[in-house]
């Protein structure tokens, strides 16, 4: 999953170097984490009928927040170029002079992912859960799969 998530990724990434790299350790990471939590507090059981669905929203979602980072990160630094390039001028690193361009490609990334976790269950639905309700299964049956702290889906 994260292979195929990151290939997918580096298209928006062309230009920029390192790109495969900083997104393959990027969804490692996210992916680790969750699962470190979600398993470590026993919020799910350690089966493949929980961690691999559950795995693919994480992937999936830290996919779309990497995808919309990188289009958001080249915008940003195409329409403030000059404005790098007087930092770069004046003596700033390279990591300094995007700075600004980075904290913003980042809350522009970010904006989705919120939007969508301060309705998740109140006007969508999470997606396991809508599956298992088109597959037959009732609605209190398909919530009890569902992690208990909706933050992870993130």
């Amino acid at each position: 999953m994260i292979l195929m998530a990151a290939l997918n990724i580096r298209k928006r990434g062309e230009g920029l170097p390192g790109v495969l790299g900083a997104v393959i350790i990027s969804l490692v990471l996210t992916e680790g984490l969750s699962m470190l939590i979600l398993l470590g507090l026993d919020i799910i059981k350690s089966t493949p009928q929980y961690v691999i669905p559950i795995s693919g929203m994480i992937v999936g979602n830290a996919m779309v927040v990497c995808g919309l980072l990188l289009n958001s990160m080249k915008a940003e630094v195409a329409a403030r170029r000059p404005e790098i390039e007087v930092a770069l001028s004046l003596g700033a690193t390279p990591r300094e002079a995007v700075l600004g361009v980075l904290k913003s490609a980042v809350k522009a990334a970010m904006i989705p992912s919120i939007d969508s976790m301060k309705t998740l269950g109140l006007v969508q639905l999470p997606g396991m859960m809508t599956g298992q309700i088109i597959g037959g299964v009732s609605p209190i049956q398909a919530v009890k799969f569902q992690p208990k702290f909706p933050i992870f889906y993130i």
